[in-house]
């Protein structure tokens, strides 16, 4: 009881819902709010819009228009990598991360359960080094530590990249490079939060889409040489 009572008043704060005569009920701005976020996922989901530059043989630039394109890249690459994981030895199935804050949890946590899934299923080790060291990193440290056996490691407050993400396979290197305004907005909504439950989603996601136009460009490097560094 205590818990739907905390979640419904939650709902209440962040304009899911209003109270009304003892009677919880959908908010119409809310709703209006989310057709609108859902006309802008839709008028960006063709990721055939953004066309690879070919720098040399084994290196590729694309540059993304808004953060819903680099993901849906980024997801391939990695449903890529589980696709064809049975053609690498055991002990070369790994994947890394560098990066100053690890996000995408945030905003879909039920991928990254089927994630963690995936890992376990094909054998598959994931390290990832954080810069951040905040309430909402070591919730996110905590949630990818939580299942029993799960081989995602995560090691906080690390020195490494203030301004990009770095993802290695086994068989390419990807460096993504967001604007400033992208980590800035994201370190002042880390440093700011005092705890987790305090984070409002639907804000966040206000925030994020109003960074709609902010390019991003993924540097795809398949020189094994260098992946192997």
């Amino acid at each position: 009881y205590q818990a739907v009572h905390k979640t419904l008043k939650q709902m209440v704060d962040e304009g899911v819902l209003v109270f009304e005569g003892k009677t919880y009920h959908i908010n119409d701005a809310w709703i209006e709010k989310l057709k609108k976020f859902a006309e802008i996922v839709s008028q960006h989901t063709k990721l055939e819009k953004s066309v690879p530059k070919i720098i040399n043989e084994c290196t590729e630039l694309y540059e993304f228009s808004n953060l819903h394109e680099m993901e849906t890249f980024y997801l391939n690459e990695r449903a890529l990598f589980f696709k064809n994981a049975d053609s690498y030895p055991v002990n070369e199935r790994y994947i890394c991360v560098h990066a100053p804050h690890q996000y995408f949890v945030l905003m879909s946590p039920q991928v990254e359960y089927e994630y963690m899934d995936l890992l376990i299923r094909t054998h598959t080790e994931h390290y990832s080094l954080v810069k951040g060291n905040t309430v909402v990193d070591r919730w996110i440290q905590k949630f990818y530590h939580s299942k029993k056996n799960n081989p995602y490691h995560i090691k906080l407050g690390v020195n490494c990249s203030n301004i990009n993400e770095m993802v290695i396979f086994p068989d390419k290197l990807i460096e993504l490079y967001y604007s400033d305004k992208f980590w800035n907005f994201y370190n002042r909504l880390y440093s700011s939060v005092k705890k987790f439950e305090d984070i409002n989603i639907t804000k966040i996601m206000d925030e994020l889409y109003a960074l709609k136009n902010e390019p991003i460009k993924v540097m795809v490097h398949k020189d094994p040489t260098l992946v192997k560094l």
